[in-house]
């Protein structure tokens, strides 16, 4: 290329893939309030009665093992709710999975998180845009 000749950048424009869902729902008696960031490759969910956020954890799956990593990155370390359902739901999804669940522990807390882990996969299988990636 002589110095006179200029460079050309094609720039393609894609439509930005992110979608967020807000919602609530009565589990097991208790006022849950979701919020779900959904981007190509990775998502967060947030799941409380209020807005907090004491917990906070994410999962990574990898090729080289069956169980995806996970990392707590704020909150307790004796509280693996957070922890529990980023590594279930990354390995379900195929995605990255930040996940913030702020419910009280209670003798029914195994069963409401598997009610709120299901509906937090419902919701990303009726998202088009956010398609799981090829493990």
């Amino acid at each position: 290329m002589s110095k006179k000749e200029a460079a050309v950048i094609e720039v393609l424009e894609t439509p930005p893939s992110i979608g967020v869902k807000s919602f609530s729902q009565s589990v097991m008696g208790q006022e849950l309030h979701f919020k779900l960031t959904l981007m190509d490759q990775c998502a967060h969910a947030w799941v409380g009665l209020d807005a907090d956020l004491t917990n906070f954890a994410v999962a990574i799956p990898t090729r080289f093992e069956p169980i995806p990593s996970t990392a707590e990155l704020l909150g307790s370390a004796l509280d693996s709710s957070s922890t529990g359902m980023a590594q279930r739901l990354a390995k379900k999804s195929g995605m990255q999975f930040f996940v913030s669940c702020n419910i009280p522990m209670s003798q029914d807390s195994q069963k409401m998180l598997a009610i709120v882990e299901k509906r937090i996969l419902k919701e990303i299988s009726a998202a088009p845009a956010v398609a799981a990636p090829a493990v």
